[in-house]
């Protein structure tokens, strides 16, 4: 069965863009700041406003992000093997999908794992190394 993957991938993306955007709107100067080392600041030489709140809401947001873009990455893979396979979230724990294959039972749980190198030595994106640790 072919899936057009690339619908699901489009739509959970945009969902992760507006998770996202709801974040930042949601974000109180006062409670930033109070959360901060303001001598960290100083000790990087941020003098402008405007550095100051772009360093303060990044360091918010990318402790968020990584943990919004993991469910996204598992709600794809849920997605995918639904239309594919006909499978579903399992409700296991531990587990991440279920499905069934030429009269086989999958219980599959996704984990992210570092590779020692994304990339190639000229500085490209390694497709190889990621596609193969996408497929262990």
């Amino acid at each position: 069965m072919l899936v057009d993957a690339t619908l699901i991938v489009e739509r959970h993306v945009s969902e992760f863009s507006e998770r996202r955007r709801l974040k930042i709107a949601k974000l109180s100067l006062h409670e930033l700041l109070i959360r901060k080392n303001p001598y960290m600041f100083i000790a990087r030489q941020i003098e402008a406003p405007q550095e100051l709140a772009e360093e303060i809401v990044g360091a918010a947001l990318s402790s968020s992000e990584e943990t919004m873009f993991g469910h996204t990455l598992e709600a794809i893979a849920v997605d995918v093997c639904a239309e594919a396979f006909g499978g579903i979230k399992s409700a296991a724990q531990g587990v991440d999908l279920e499905f069934m294959r030429d009269k086989r039972r999958y219980v599959v749980s996704i984990k992210g794992e570092l590779v020692e190198s994304w990339t190639t030595p000229d500085g490209y994106l390694d497709w190889a190394a990621i596609v193969d640790l996408s497929v262990r």
